[in-house]
C-alpha cells in the first residue's frame, strides 16, 4: 500500500513495515517533492506519483523515481493533483493552474487539453462508460477528445455545473457522485455523456475530500473538519462519524482526506495530521465477548487461550481457569463446560485449558495445564481424558500447550517441558518423540504446532523453530531453523523463543516471537 502525505513524502506499507521516500536535494532519483497529492497504479502495474513539483514514475527494480516532463514549463513546477488511465492508452494528468494533460503511455508524448478561458485546477478524474468526467475548481466538466478541449456536460435541463468539485466517484449503478467545496454531495444520473437528472445532499457545508463505494453500494464520504458520512445508494444518511476524545473507537480526526477499500474490504482512512487508520466494515469495531459477573451468557473467565469454529458456526473457546465455552454467535447463547458445569458435556476434569482444536472428523481436542488432553468425539457429550496416570507411561507431562492434525490424520501434541507427541486415532497409540534426533527438543516447551500445505510439521518452542518432514516410507526428518532465526532483528534469544505460528493464503509462514516482533 502506498500512502501520500502533505509534506512528509511517500510511504510504502507492506503489512508489517513502512518504507519512507522523501525529496533529497542531492539525489536526482529521489521523489521530486515531499508534497504528494496523488498516486495511480496503471494497467501495467506502473506506479505514478503526482507531487507539487511534477509527475514521478517509480522504478520497482531500482527502488527509485524518474521525473516525467509534463508540458513546456521547465521553469516552474507543475502541481499534479490527479492521475487516471483512460481506455485509449493515455495517462490523464490533472494539474493546478495548467489544466489537463494527456500523455501517450507508449511514446510518452504529452498534449495539453485546451480550455476556452483559463485553466482550472483538475482536482479529480473519473471515467464512467468511456466518458471522462473532471472535477475542477470551476465545476463539473467533460473531456472532449475529438476537439481536444474541456467542456460542460450535456444535460436535459439547465443544470448548474459551475460549483467547484473536489472529488468524484462513479458508482456501479452508473451514477456519478460529486463532492463539492461547500454544497455537499451531488448525485448525477448518466446516459452516456449526458446528465439526465441530479440530486443534491447537503450533508455538510465543508469541503468533501474523499469518497469510496462499499460492497453494498453505499458510500463513505470524508469531509474537511466535519467528520465521516455513510450514505446509502439513494443518498439517505445512515450514520455520521465524529471524533470523540474519550472514545477510542471513534475516528481519529474530523478531517478525512482520503478513503480506500482494499481487496479484503477493509476501509483505510487518511486523516489530516492524525496519520492513517484501518477499519473493519462500517466502523463496527470488534464486538467484545467478555466475562461478566452473574451473567450466564458471558465467558467463564477473561483469560482466553484458544478459539476454533465448528461446522455449525459455533465458537469453541478455551480458557485458563474457565474450561471451555461453546458460543452460538447467532443468538449469543453460551454453553459452559468445566468442573462445575456438566449439563451439556461431561468429562472435562480441568478448568485450565491451554489449547483447543477440531480435527478433520469434527472431533474436539483440548489440552490442559494440569491433566493432559481430552477428546470429545463428534456426536458424543462426554470427553475422554489422557493423562500421565492413565496412559501407561506414554504421556509424561500433563501440561499440553498445542494440538493439531497432519494430512495423514495423525494428531500432533506439544507439551510443557517434554517435547512433542504423535497420537494415531486409528490405533490409539500415543508416541513421545524423545530419542535420536528428537532428543534435542525432548525437554523443551512446544508452544505452537503448525501443519503447512505441504504436510510439513512446524514446531515453535522456547528453544527455537523446528520442522518435521515425512519421507515416502514414513520416516521423519527433524530440522532446526535456529541459524535462520538468529539472523532476525534484535537478538538471538528473543528470535528463538517462539509463541505462535500461522500460514497465510500466499503460503508464507508467520512466526510470533517473544520480544522480536513477527517474522
Amino acid at each position: 500500500m502506498w500512502i501520500c502525505t502533505n509534506g512528509s513524502g511517500l510511504y510504502k506499507f507492506d503489512g508489517i513495515d513502512y518504507t519512507s521516500y522523501k525529496f533529497k536535494v542531492e539525489d536526482s532519483t529521489s521523489l521530486r517533492s515531499n508534497l504528494v497529492f496523488s498516486s495511480y497504479l496503471d494497467r501495467e502495474n506502473r506506479l505514478w506519483i503526482g507531487t507539487e513539483d511534477g509527475l514521478n514514475l517509480y522504478n520497482r527494480d531500482l527502488d527509485q523515481f524518474e521525473k516525467i516532463p509534463v508540458g513546456n514549463t521547465n521553469e516552474i513546477g507543475i502541481s499534479v493533483l490527479s492521475i487516471k488511465e483512460d481506455n485509449r492508452g493515455n495517462l490523464l494528468i490533472g494539474t493546478r493552474g495548467l489544466g489537463l494533460f494527456l500523455m501517450n503511455l507508449e511514446t510518452r508524448e504529452v498534449v495539453q487539453v485546451i480550455n476556452r478561458n483559463r485553466y482550472p485546477a483538475i482536482n479529480a478524474i473519473e471515467i464512467c462508460n468511456e466518458t471522462v468526467f473532471l472535477g475542477t475548481s470551476v465545476g463539473l466538466r467533460i473531456l472532449d477528445y475529438s476537439n481536444n478541449k474541456i467542456r460542460k456536460p450535456h444535460s436535459n435541463n439547465n443544470f448548474n455545473f459551475n460549483l467547484p468539485i473536489q472529488t468524484l466517484k462513479c458508482s456501479s449503478s452508473n451514477n456519478l457522485w460529486a463532492g463539492t467545496y461547500g454544497n455537499g454531495v451531488f448525485k448525477y444520473q448518466l446516459e452516456d455523456d449526458t446528465i439526465t437528472a441530479f440530486s443534491n445532499f447537503e450533508i455538510s457545508n465543508k469541503r468533501i475530500l474523499a469518497m469510496v463505494q462499499l460492497p453494498d453500494q453505499s458510500l463513505l464520504i470524508g469531509s474537511e473538519n466535519d467528520g465521516l458520512f455513510h450514505l446509502n445508494s439513494n443518498g439517505t444518511l445512515i450514520k455520521r462519524y465524529l471524533y470523540h476524545k474519550r472514545d477510542e473507537n471513534s475516528i481519529r480526526s474530523n478531517s478525512i482526506w482520503s478513503l480506500f477499500l482494499d481487496k479484503e474490504e477493509r476501509i483505510w482512512l487518511g486523516y489530516y495530521n492524525s496519520g492513517v487508520a484501518v477499519s473493519d466494515k462500517l466502523f463496527d469495531k470488534f464486538g467484545n465477548i467478555e466475562s461478566l459477573t452473574s451473567n450466564v451468557n458471558s465467558l467463564q473467565t477473561g483469560s482466553v487461550t484458544g478459539i476454533v469454529e465448528d461446522s455449525d458456526d459455533k465458537l469453541w473457546v478455551s480458557m485458563d481457569g474457565g474450561g471451555i465455552d461453546v458460543i452460538d454467535v447467532k443468538n449469543s447463547k453460551f454453553k459452559h463446560i468445566n468442573l462445575s458445569n456438566v449439563k451439556h458435556y461431561s468429562g472435562l476434569t480441568s478448568n485450565y485449558i491451554q489449547t483447543i482444536f477440531i480435527d478433520s472428523k469434527e472431533n474436539v481436542w483440548a489440552g490442559s495445564w494440569d491433566n493432559g488432553f481430552y477428546i470429545l468425539k463428534k456426536g458424543e457429550n462426554k470427553f475422554k481424558n489422557y493423562n500421565v496416570e492413565n496412559s501407561n507411561g506414554s504421556l509424561i507431562s500433563n501440561a499440553i500447550l498445542s494440538i493439531t492434525e497432519d494430512q495423514d490424520g495423525i494428531i500432533w501434541i506439544g507439551s510443557f517441558y517434554t517435547g512433542i507427541y504423535a497420537y494415531n486415532p486409528e490405533t490409539g497409540v500415543l508416541e513421545n518423540y524423545n530419542s535420536g534426533p528428537f532428543e534435542s527438543i525432548s525437554t523443551t516447551d512446544v508452544r505452537k504446532i503448525l501443519v503447512d500445505k505441504d504436510n510439513t510439521i512446524w514446531f515453535g518452542t522456547t528453544a527455537g523453530l523446528f520442522k518435521i518432514t515425512k519421507s515416502e516410507n514414513g520416516q521423519l526428518q527433524l530440522d532446526s531453523l535456529e541459524e535462520q532465526m538468529s539472523q532476525a532483528p534484535n537478538n538471538q534469544k528473543s528470535a528463538n523463543h517462539i509463541l505462535s505460528l500461522y500460514q497465510s493464503s500466499n503460503q508464507y509462514i508467520w512466526i510470533g516471537t517473544r520480544g522480536c516482533r513477527t517474522l
